[in-house]
């Protein structure tokens, strides 16, 4: 879903994309996706449209349901590290 955070938000309030330092068309990124059951408590990053696009370009939601149940919690732990480290970057 695509909001501009900078029409509600103070720019004073240095709010920008985790990545690329943009400003402008920011989006709010769950660290672990909700489709993969990742909640607020797992961190939240805005990221600009276009880095949270290349983001969810690599981590695509169809894989997802293939992933067997009792691999699913591994799944959610390594994207929230590759997440964390990918921001770093």
């Amino acid at each position: 879903m695509y909001f501009n955070f900078t029409d509600f938000f103070d720019m004073s309030d240095n709010i920008c994309c985790r990545k690329s330092g943009e400003t402008k068309n920011l989006e709010l990124h769950h660290i672990v996706p909700k489709y993969m059951g990742g909640k607020d408590i797992d961190g939240r990053v805005y990221l600009s449209k276009k880095q949270h696009d290349i983001l969810h370009n690599i981590i695509p939601s169809i894989i997802w349901k293939y992933v067997p149940e009792e691999r699913k919690e591994d799944c959610r732990n390594t994207v929230k590290r590759f997440t964390l480290k990918w921001l770093k970057q």
